[in-house]
C-alpha cells in the first residue's frame, strides 16, 4: 500500500506529528482529530491557594517550588504546569503560535511584575496539542525572583494563551 501527501503538525515541546493521507490508520486518526473542537467552558473563579482546576474534560495544575521561597537562597522559582485529560475521548487544543503556556507574576496591588513570555520568541505558525484519554502534558520552566521583595505577596498566574479559562493562581510570599 502506498501512502502519500503527508500532513505535519507541530506538537508541544517542538515535536512533530505526521499524518500520511491515504493510509488507513492515520486517516482515521486524522479525521477524528480534525472534527474535535478545542475545549471551552466557563471562566474559572479565582481560588486562593488553589493549584488545580477542573474544566470538564481537562484538569489544569500548577506547582511551584521551592516552597517556602527564601530569596537569599533562590534566584528562580520552578514552575510545572500540567494539563490532564480526564475524559474518555481525545482532546485537541489549537494555538495560533508556537507558544503553549503563559505565566504572570502580579504584586499585591495587581501590578504586573513579570511576564514569562516577554523575552522569548515564538514562531507565528498555528499548531495544536493533542491529549489522549488518561494522559497529560507537562511544561517545566522557571521564573525569576529578581523583582520580588521579601514579605510582599505575589500572585503567580499560569494559563494557556488561547484558553485563559484553563488557569491556576497561587499566592506566594517570599521570605528574606
Amino acid at each position: 500500500m502506498r501512502c502519500s501527501s503527508p500532513l505535519a503538525f507541530t506538537l508541544a515541546a517542538g515535536f512533530s506529528l505526521v499524518f500520511l493521507a491515504g493510509c488507513g490508520t492515520t486517516s482515521r486518526f486524522a479525521s477524528r482529530a480534525y472534527h474535535l473542537l478545542p475545549f471551552t467552558g466557563e471562566p474559572a473563579q479565582a481560588q486562593p491557594e488553589a493549584v488545580a482546576l477542573q474544566q470538564g474534560k481537562l484538569v489544569f495544575k500548577m506547582q511551584l517550588s521551592p516552597l517556602p521561597l527564601k530569596l537569599s537562597d533562590n534566584r528562580q522559582v520552578a514552575v510545572r504546569i500540567s494539563l490532564e485529560n480526564v475524559s474518555k475521548r481525545f482532546v485537541q487544543l489549537s494555538f495560533p503560535t508556537s507558544q503553549r503556556i503563559e505565566i504572570l507574576v502580579r504584586d499585591d496591588k495587581g501590578k504586573l511584575v513579570t511576564q514569562w513570555s516577554e523575552d522569548r520568541a515564538y514562531e507565528q505558525t498555528p499548531g495544536f496539542v493533542g491529549i489522549n484519554p488518561a494522559e497529560r502534558v507537562e511544561y517545566d520552566t522557571t521564573i525569576s525572583t529578581r523583582d520580588m521583595q521579601a514579605g510582599r505577596a505575589y500572585t503567580i498566574i499560569g494559563f494557556l494563551p488561547n484558553f485563559e479559562h484553563l488557569r491556576s493562581e497561587q499566592t506566594l510570599v517570599p521570605e528574606p
